[in-house]
């Protein structure tokens, strides 16, 4: 009996543990989005500057699990520089969420031909932190966020009610009455 006590808590140990993790990055996750809406806020009051863009590429990373499967990720590489009270800064910050790999080649292909080496572009910056800067004031990915965020969510809040309900651990039974 006290094995299956033992047994039985450490399975609820890991359980609770599972849902933490997954309720917990998909709180984080929007958490971060709305960091960067704040930020986006804020930058309405952010000035503008002429900038260059120094370098602009596509980066592709590939992957090979265990099974000898291949993934391929992709991220625009654009790095600008502008100058704010004679002080030259260098930035790589296309957005306020900018700089996560996707596997949409195509999306990152068009951010390297919007944004070639060498052109000319308007760099938005904080006038109280000028190293801080974007080449658009805005957050891409919310929807995409959302959504991933509310599956991390509901994977742990479910997996939780139903490890709950259907073996109850012994101290809510306890607690409940049953």
């Amino acid at each position: 009996m006290a094995n299956t006590v033992q047994s039985n808590a450490l399975v609820l140990i890991l359980i609770i543990f599972f849902c933490l993790v997954f309720i917990g990055i998909g709180i984080g996750m929007l958490v971060k989005l709305m960091k960067n809406f704040s930020k986006a806020r804020l930058s309405k009051n952010w000035l503008a500057t002429p900038g260059k863009v120094i370098s602009s590429e596509l980066d592709a990373q590939t992957t090979t699990d265990e099974d000898g499967y291949q993934t391929t990720t992709y991220i625009a590489n654009v790095v600008f520089e502008y100058q704010v009270n004679k002080t030259s800064f260098k930035c790589d910050s296309i957005n306020f969420d900018y700089g996560m790999r996707t596997s949409n080649k195509r999306k990152q292909q068009s951010i390297v031909e919007q944004y070639p080496a060498g052109s000319q572009v308007t760099v938005y910056y904080d006038p109280d932190e000028p190293e801080q800067s974007v080449l658009e004031k805005r957050v891409n990915g919310v929807f995409t966020t959302i959504v991933i965020s509310a599956v991390f969510i509901l994977i742990g809040v479910i997996v939780a009610v139903m490890s709950l309900g259907v073996n109850p651990p012994i101290f809510l039974k306890n607690l409940i009455g049953n």
